[in-house]
């Protein structure tokens, strides 16, 4: 199984691999489309964090989990 990540996401890797390809994903892009109202954002201010949005391209890493871990759940 394949992970895909892009931004912080390939910084902070809560999920071990045993491989990592850089990747692009067609048909989605970053964009500061989803509504948050916690941190510094309050439900009379939401804020905008990004995720990925239709249309256009992203691009990232790839990451392959270990068949293993999948298996456990992991």
């Amino acid at each position: 199984m394949w992970i895909f990540r892009y931004g912080s996401l390939i910084w902070n890797s809560a999920i071990q691999s045993v491989e990592r390809r850089i990747a692009r994903v067609d048909g989605w892009h970053r964009s500061f489309c989803l509504s948050i109202t916690a941190l510094r954002a309050t439900a009379e201010s939401p804020g905008l964090m990004l995720a990925l949005a239709r249309g256009g391209c992203c691009h990232g890493a790839a990451y392959r989990l270990a068949e293993e871990d999948i298996l456990r759940g992991q």
